[in-house]
């Protein structure tokens, strides 16, 4: 039953979502403007206007929108001339190549600082932590990358600057991108596990002599772990939908990229179709978490 309520909202969501980037992008400008040349005519507008199906009511041409993305037609880029669903497809990839990486980094991170300034607390460990925290949290990505790639790229050359190719060139973006959501899930974790470390079953375990490394990793982590698990699902869903900045900022052929470059030629079909796919991911990616999270904490089911 609880499965079937998320299942509603889900879909309300999309609803919504989509309702709203359908309004947003008309409000862009009209993209017949960067089409045509400035010697165009008032027939010619008309009749690219009437190929692009843009002479229809608004109503209307937002229903053709829902009944053609429920087939699975996201329609056909106006710039590009081609299906919109095959240039997310091809971008894709890109995408979760970026966004994998940077989970698996502030998973691993987050996990060894989150633990260790539980562990050390009082000491230059946690002082470490709680800068590299407030630092991640408080720098904006944009002039974070810019940092970087000046640093390692420009200065050092040590680094490639942009574009996509071996593991090299996943450092810095991943570096960039990930910043913000290791420094939370780090104080997150951090948080857990010292509420976890005064607990008394931990206290109870201490006594009958458990190794100190035993107690950290199977008994507080493994129950500390349940608070952040909600919160890395999240950061899944912002890492593969939120990316358009660090996409610009490194030249990535990622969808965040895509996006910007949709909203630049006002190419309406195209940007609706990549907030869409964005939007089914996000709320897919919540909707996996909130089940998960009920199976793993029995408090959740009853």
């Amino acid at each position: 039953m609880v499965v079937v309520k998320r299942l509603g909202s889900a879909f309300v969501t999309l609803l919504a979502i989509s309702l709203v980037v359908f309004v947003l992008s008309r409000m862009s400008g009209d993209p017949r403007e960067l089409m045509l040349s400035e010697y165009a005519t008032a027939e010619d507008y008309e009749l690219l206007n009437e190929r692009l199906g843009l002479d229809k009511p608004y109503y209307a041409q937002y229903g053709v929108f829902l009944a053609d993305a429920v087939r699975g037609d996201l329609g056909e880029s106006i710039q590009a001339r081609q299906p919109v669903l095959t240039l997310i497809l091809q971008r894709l990839p890109g995408t979760l190549e970026l966004a994998g990486s940077a989970f698996v980094a502030i998973i691993l991170a987050s996990v060894l600082l989150g633990v260790a300034t539980a562990v050390w607390r009082d000491t230059w460990v946690e002082t470490a932590g709680n800068i590299v925290a407030v630092v991640g949290q408080s720098v904006p990505a944009f002039w974070l990358g810019i940092v970087l790639v000046y640093v390692f790229a420009l200065t050092l050359g040590w680094l490639p600057m942009a574009g996509r190719g071996g593991w090299l060139y996943l450092v810095l973006p991943t570096l960039t991108i990930a910043a913000n959501s290791l420094a939370a899930l780090t104080r997150l974790l951090s948080s857990a596990m010292t509420e976890a470390m005064d607990a008394e079953y931990v206290k109870f375990a201490n006594v009958k002599s458990v190794p100190p490394w035993r107690v950290t990793m199977v008994h507080c982590l493994k129950n500390a772990i349940l608070t952040p698990f909600t919160y890395a699902g999240i950061i899944l869903g912002q890492l593969l939908t939120g990316s358009i900045i660090v996409e610009t900022v490194f030249g990535w052929p990622g969808i965040g990229l895509l996006a910007l470059q949709a909203v630049q030629t006002r190419d309406y079909p195209l940007l609706q179709g990549v907030v869409l796919v964005f939007a089914i991911i996000y709320v897919g990616i919540a909707l996996l978490v909130d089940v998960a999270y009920a199976y793993l904490d029995p408090r959740i089911r009853h």
